[in-house]
């Protein structure tokens, strides 16, 4: 038997090796003749000491029966994977082990790779909600933007809190301020809908898409950008000429209405309950969705055009109106035949 440990070039994977095997010894360049011709032994090795040629170190690396990742305190690139990727020695190691660790099944302590671009974990904050599944039975899902989020007024005015209040059902809130029809989508699809859950989603405009910045965080882009408190610190690499053709551009309702589309199936295929919410969506958009039973555009004759109150940012809806979209809410799941 064959047994590799890898990790970096330092002492500490040596330590570490002979620890666990006391004639465990250094595979390099120097010792590969003699490391083909056996059948078993112990080694220890880091990309620095083998070869630059990756198929030649694929081809040693398979040639171990079993391998055990030791990930040191830092490496010697001074790089991490998370901030890297395969520009790293960290990144450039991993990537190797996770083949031999699918294809043979032989690799141990290796940690698949936080995908940090798009982890859904639970956050709150002034900015977002993003929470898990509340129970196994059903409950209620509620998502959208910062209309949705309830910014300007106390997460237990905010309509979706109302609607589960009434229903006495748990709820989970996917939102965020400034946040875009496909952000909303991929949070809803990556989450834990269930059969008889409900969803609400509360349409924002199209006009907004995110990106992943230069600061290694999402950053939502929506015509009011400019005046965000991150702008100076995490400026967008796009001129204003460009991001305002990006945002009027026709392409922005192809991209919400397809991500539309594809949460409408994941719904279908998952039997939740779901109810589209017109609330900042343009008329094109609604005329596109109108096919839809499940799909409403908020519009109050006596409140046209404006909000019944505002939000202490006197901007967002604020207590009285998130009470009128409850009922209006309340009154189309009735109507749906979902309560």
């Amino acid at each position: 038997m064959i047994k590799i440990y890898v990790g970096d070039i330092y002492e500490d994977l040596a330590v570490y090796a002979c620890s666990q095997h006391s004639d465990a010894k250094l595979l390099s360049t120097n010792n590969l003749k003699e490391f083909y011709s056996s059948s078993s032994g112990v080694y220890y090795t880091a990309l620095g000491d083998l070869p630059k040629d990756e198929l030649t170190i694929y081809n040693i690396l398979n040639k171990a029966d079993q391998i055990e990742y030791f990930t040191p305190q830092t490496w010697c690139d001074g790089k991490s994977v998370e901030t890297d990727f395969l520009e790293s020695v960290q990144g450039a190691t991993e990537l190797i082990l996770s083949y031999f660790a699918k294809e043979k099944q032989n690799v141990i302590g290796l940690n698949y790779l936080n995908q940090h671009y798009v982890d859904v974990p639970e956050i709150k904050s002034d900015e977002h909600d993003l929470e898990k599944r509340k129970t196994d039975a059903s409950q209620l899902w509620v998502a959208g933007c910062s209309i949705t989020f309830g910014k300007g007024v106390d997460k237990n005015q905010r309509y979706g809190n109302l609607v589960a209040q009434h229903l006495d059902k748990p709820v989970s809130h996917l939102t965020c301020v400034g946040s875009s029809i496909p952000w909303q989508a991929d949070q809803i699809l990556r989450s834990d809908l269930r059969k008889n859950d409900i969803l609400i989603w509360g349409l924002t405009s199209e006009n907004r898409f995110d990106y992943w910045s230069e600061v290694d965080t999402v950053r939502h882009v929506n015509p009011n950008f400019r005046k965000s408190s991150y702008n100076s610190t995490d400026p967008l690499w796009m001129n204003d000429k460009t991001v305002e053709r990006m945002l009027l551009h026709e392409n922005t309702k192809y991209q919400a209405l397809k991500n539309i589309l594809q949460v409408i199936n994941y719904c279908k295929k998952t039997n939740t309950k779901l109810l589209l919410l017109g609330l900042l969506n343009s008329k094109t958009l609604s005329m596109l969705l109108n096919q839809f039973p499940f799909y409403f555009y908020y519009l109050d004759l006596n409140n046209y055009q404006h909000y019944k109150d505002l939000g202490t940012d006197n901007e967002h809806p604020g207590p009285q109106q998130h009470r009128l979209y409850a009922d209006y809410v309340l009154k189309k799941l009735k109507q749906l035949e979902y309560i």
